[in-house]
């Protein structure tokens, strides 16, 4: 085997891997910042079980009341003693029953809302659904296709309201004699 196969047999498993590489340049960011927000809202959840097994003030705590009928819906259930309404992560202290209603009096998560909001920041970023990512992608689609069409129109600058270029064939004496209720041509052949 001589250099010059050495070297393209060498390359050619090179190129293999180029694209895995690519694919981890990307996601490894996103992977650890989720790793990391992810540790960070379990210490939250620690910390603040044993806020609440150590007791917290009442005056800390809020009351959410809800039909019972309706608890299922109006919330969305993390676990048995916690959940998300509105956007806003609530872990239980106690529970009331009133007759139809059932109230929760919560401790107001906000690190974990926090949290629970990087993370979607995270993922939105990674995969282009952000706003700022959705603006940046218009205006590279913008610019590629400017240079696509001034290179067709190679240097035609036409006036702003002209949203439809004039060309020799439209303004032809064919098309100018041609009106929508005359035949089709006929073929000659």
């Amino acid at each position: 085997m001589n250099l010059t196969t050495h070297i393209f047999k060498r390359n050619s498993r090179l190129h293999l891997w180029r694209p895995v590489v690519l694919l981890l340049v990307f996601l490894i960011p996103a992977g650890a910042s989720y790793l990391y927000l992810n540790h960070e809202r379990h210490l939250v959840r620690k910390s603040v079980k044993r806020m609440i097994i150590n007791g917290l003030p009442d005056d800390k705590l809020v009351s959410l009341t809800f039909l019972k009928a309706d608890s299922a819906k109006a919330v969305e259930w993390k676990h048995s003693r916690e959940f998300r309404h509105q956007g806003e992560m609530y872990d239980i202290v106690r529970t009331e029953y009133c007759g139809d209603s059932i109230r929760f009096i919560c401790w107001p998560d906000k690190e974990e809302t926090w949290l629970n909001l990087q993370i979607s920041l995270v993922f939105s970023k990674a995969f282009g659904n952000s706003p700022q990512s959705k603006k940046a992608s218009a205006q590279v689609q913008h610019f590629y296709l400017a240079l696509y069409f001034s290179s067709i129109q190679m240097g035609l600058i036409l006036p702003p309201s002209c949203q439809h270029p004039q060309t020799p064939y439209l303004e032809s004496s064919y098309q100018k004699h041609l009106h929508a209720n005359d035949p089709p041509p006929k073929y000659i052949g």
